[in-house]
């Protein structure tokens, strides 16, 4: 038998990001409110979800990629649907630069890989790898911590 997790499980997975603290130690909530971000599931199912999940934590200009954000198996814009293959993030990273976005971040079809680009000073966006990201959270925990942001036991 199929039980499929209803809108209950989902807010119950939002107040559980919310309790650990996710949030930027430094973006003030304006500052979240004016972040453009760009995001794309690659034809899979992140769409709306992730959508709802930044919105939840402020982040309110958060813009799908047209082409992507309906499910469709046959992945029709990409070759492979990888968040972390630079082929992959370009139509993503177009639509940020249409949209003059601040990062742009994409997640693979069943939506537990991330992709993520980012805006730099001279206008140029960089993409991060894996161990890019992986690093960037890491120090993000040892700041949370620091600040007294973050207790032992959720470590």
């Amino acid at each position: 038998m199929v039980k499929f997790a209803g809108k209950d499980c989902f807010t119950s997975y939002k107040k559980d990001l919310s309790k650990a603290g996710i949030l930027s130690i430094s973006l003030k909530p304006k500052d979240r409110t004016a972040l453009k971000i760009v995001y794309s599931p690659l034809h899979g199912t992140g769409g709306k979800s992730m959508q709802e999940l930044l919105n939840s934590f402020g982040y309110k200009n958060v813009f799908l990629v047209p082409e992507q954000k309906d499910p469709n198996g046959e992945f029709p814009t990409v070759k492979y649907p990888n968040p972390e293959e630079a082929e992959a993030m370009e139509l993503s990273k177009k639509f940020a630069i249409q949209k003059n976005a601040h990062a742009f971040i994409a997640t693979d079809p069943d939506a537990d890989r991330l992709g993520i680009g980012v805006k730099k000073r001279n206008g140029e966006y960089v993409l991060f790898n894996g161990n890019q990201i992986g690093s960037i959270m890491a120090a993000y925990l040892c700041e949370a911590y620091s600040a007294g942001k973050k207790r032992k036991r959720q470590f």
